[in-house]
Order: structure tokens, then sequence, then C-alpha cells
């Protein structure tokens, strides 16, 4: 299986998400068959549409057979990846909330 973390970032990524996606591959790659390719694609541009395009053909050159897409400003638990795979469906989606106080949904 192929997995590949795709990152759109506007430029530097913050301590926390850094930490997270740390957490996150060692995580998974602690509890996922031992044939498990994962790797993580960051593409850096200010036009996010144009960013999520190029790692959109990275991950379909590179024949990924799962890509968790994350933004660069999220945070997130280290079993995320693992969790989502649990589901053993085609397409997973999560809802998230705004930074802001009270946050709601995007």
């Amino acid at each position: 299986m192929k997995i590949g973390i795709l990152i759109p970032s506007y430029e530097n990524v913050p301590a926390l998400f850094a930490y997270n996606l740390a957490q996150l591959t060692a995580f998974t790659a602690g509890v996922m068959p031992e044939d498990t390719e994962l790797g993580v694609t960051m593409v850096t541009s200010a036009d996010m549409h144009a960013a999520r395009a190029d790692l959109m053909t990275h991950a379909l050159e590179d024949g990924l057979d799962y890509a968790l897409w994350v933004n660069a400003d999220m945070t997130f638990p280290r079993e995320a990846l693992a969790l989502l795979l649990s589901h053993k469906l085609p397409m997973v989606g999560v809802n998230y909330s705004t930074r802001e106080i009270g946050g709601h949904p995007v």
C-alpha cells in the first residue's frame, strides 16, 4: 500500500504542525503493515489552488493508493491517518472548525 501525505503551504509551517506531522508519521509507520510506503509531499505557493493541483499531479504520478490532505496550518492527532484508513472506504472526509473562539465548521 502506498500512502501520501499531501501538504499545500504558503511558506513556513508552524511548529505545532511540524510536531503533529512528525507524530503522525511515526505512529502510522508503527501500526501499518511492513510493506506500506508512507511519503510526504509539500508544495509551497502563494496560490493554494495551484499548490493543490500540483499535489494531485504528484499523487497520480506516484501511484498513491491513499492520500491524506492537510493544510500546513492545521493540527491533528497522531492517530488521524490510521483512524481514517480503518474505515476501509475509498474516500473519507472530515469537517474541521475555524480557529476563532467558539469556532464553527468550515
